[in-house]
This record gives C-alpha cells, structure tokens and sequence, in this order.
C-alpha cells in the first residue's frame, strides 16, 4: 500500500514571509513618523505605508485558525500547554529579560536615569511593545478546545463570524457617528460581548475560508473590495481626515476594512496561489523561513534598535528606499541572528 505524502502549505509559508516583512516595515516606519511633522511628505508616504500592510498580524492570526481548528489535527489540552503555550512563555520570559537590559544599558550611555527595579519588573512582565502579540495569541490558545467545538458547525461558524463582522462595524465606526455615538459607545460598554470584536474572529474566519467552500462571485467581488479598500486607505482622506479621528498612533487591526483586505488576501493565498506546483528548492527555502519566523519576529524590533544607533533611519535617503532596504537588512540580521541562537544545544529552539 503506498503511503500518501502530506503535500506542504507552500502558500501559507509564502504568506507568513510577505507578512513579517510588512510587520518590520510598519516597525521602521513606527518610530521615526513621531519626530515628523504631519503634513510633511516623508510622513505621508509612511503613513500611506502603514495603512496598506495592516493585514499583517491579522494574516498570522488567520493562518494559526486555519491550521489548530483542523478537526483532523489532534489538539489535546495538555498539548496545548506543554508545547505551543509553554514555548510562548519561554521565549517571552527570555526575551523580555534581554530587552530590558538592553533598555536599561540604553538609558545609562545616553544620560537618561534608567526605571528603578519595580519599573524594570513592571515593564518585564508588560513586555517590549511587539511581544503583545504572544499575550493576544496565548489567550486565543487556551480557548482553542471551546473553538473547535464552535466550528464543528458550518451555522455556527457562519454565525460567529457574522458576530464579529457586526460588532467590528459598531465598535469601530458606530461609536463615532455625531449624536449617536457616545450613545452606541455607552451601549457597546454595557453589552460586554465576549466574543465580540476580537481577534477570535480572525482566528475562526481562517478556519473558515480554507475549510469551506467560496463561490467564484464572493471571491471575486472580495478580491475587488480588497483592491479598493487598499487604495482608499493611503488616499488623502485617510491620512489627513482619519487620523484626526483615531489618532495616527493607534494601529486598529480589528476595523472592519482591515478585516475585509486581510480576508481578501489570506483568501486569494489559500484559494488561488495553492495551485501553483511550486518546485521542491522553493517548497524548502520557504519552509525554513517560516521555521525561522517565530525567532524573527522575537528578534527584529532589537535589531531595528541597534539598526537606529548607527543613525539609518526610514528618511535618511528617500523613504522609497530607506524603507525597503532596512526591512531587508533587519529581516535579513534577525533571520541570521536566529539561525544562530538555534545552533545552540538545548535551549536555542525553545527561545525562538
């Protein structure tokens, strides 16, 4: 009996490099953009950047779903917390401790006082500003059982995603509507809904494209969708009228057009460019990278550190070239960085 050889996910490892260069990107971008003036041209281009690679944390989300509510993968609790969620508190308790010394290193060379040993412990365990996404991912693992019991039902998934997409709109677009909006907002507060607007939609909604069935009509008609809603976000509304409204700091990877584009996306990955025979030396390069990620993502915002000291920063040429070429270099460290730590006997693959 020949046996049947798992065919591997080329498309999602795909998705997950685009992704995590655009995470960097966003990063380069980040901590310049607060020291520009905000009509200047160089903010405008970051700006219009930024809000055409949102999709990116919502991506891996949508992939994670796709993949841990397989009802063929066997998912145990104790699995859950002996290998995915413990590797997530290793390598965060590690790596906050290495950004904090860095931190505190940091402040001493360049005159500033450093926090004392309460602050230090307090931002340790808060973490460096990118590690919120271990905290958002653990909390989603550890309902992975009570999810997978939900999309045991087509109906129910299909409702559950309704749920999110209503209350997406609402919490991100009622409660600014004039007259009514502090009064949507009030309601919205009151109502509490756990399942809500979280990225436990993003989670069951990857489950659900890659598992089910699409008409061609929908597809398109998303495809199309997502297209425009990219074009609109880096138009002349979005960066002068909304972030007067949200404020250009905040990140909103929950609005509803954010879902729609990273819907559009995932969907055209999993649906479309799946059926590309990709050959086996692409197969393998993009496998590796996605089994360097996790440590990539861990280790790039220290990198984009060290990257700032030297003074190379997003508008030190033009940001058409700053900006791709520092993605590049910090990627480029971060992967050889994290290929390194893994050479190490014992401990290298569980911190990355």
């Amino acid at each position: 009996m020949m046996s049947v050889i798992k065919r591997r996910e080329t498309e999602l490892d795909i998705l997950r490099f685009f992704s995590m260069l655009s995470v960097i990107a966003m990063h380069v971008c980040g901590g310049i953009m607060k020291e520009l003036p905000s009509k200047s041209f160089d903010f405008i281009v970051m700006n219009s950047l930024i809000t055409i690679i949102t999709w990116c944390i919502p991506i891996f989300v949508m992939i994670s779903g796709g993949l841990f509510l397989n009802p063929k993968r066997e998912i145990t609790v104790k699995k859950l917390f002996t290998k995915y969620i413990k590797r997530f508190v290793v390598s965060f308790l590690f790596w906050t401790i290495i950004y904090q010394i860095y931190y505190y290193v940091s402040a001493r060379v360049n005159g500033v006082e450093p926090l004392n040993w309460k602050g230090i412990v307090c931002e340790a365990i808060i973490g460096p500003y990118h590690m919120w996404y271990l905290y958002m991912l653990t909390g989603i693992y550890i309902t992975i059982p009570m999810l997978r019991k939900i999309t045991e039902s087509k109906a129910i998934t299909e409702y559950f995603i309704i749920v999110f997409l209503i209350f997406s709109f609402i919490q991100n677009y009622g409660v600014n509507l004039p007259i009514i909006g502090d009064v949507i907002s009030a309601v919205m507060d009151k109502t509490d809904l756990p399942i809500g607007a979280t990225y436990l939609g993003y989670f069951i909604l990857g489950f659900y494209i890659k598992n089910y069935d699409i008409s061609r009509k929908i597809e398109y008609a998303l495809y199309a969708l997502t297209v425009l809603l990219l074009i609109a976000n880096c138009s002349i509304f979005a960066v002068y009228v909304l972030k007067d409204i949200d404020g250009i700091w905040s990140v909103k990877y929950l609005m509803p057009n954010i879902v729609i584009e990273s819907a559009g996306i995932y969907t055209f990955f999993v649906k479309r460019v799946s059926k590309i025979n990709f050959s086996e030396r692409t197969v393998k390069i993009f496998s590796k990278l996605t089994e360097y990620g996790f440590g990539v993502y861990l280790v790039h915002a220290l990198v984009n550190e060290f990257v700032g000291l030297t003074g190379w920063t997003a508008v030190t040429v033009s940001p058409f070239v700053s900006i791709p070429l520092l993605t590049i270099v910090i990627y480029g460290v971060s992967l050889a960085v994290t290929i390194a730590i893994r050479k190490i006997p014992f401990i290298g693959k569980n911190i990355t």
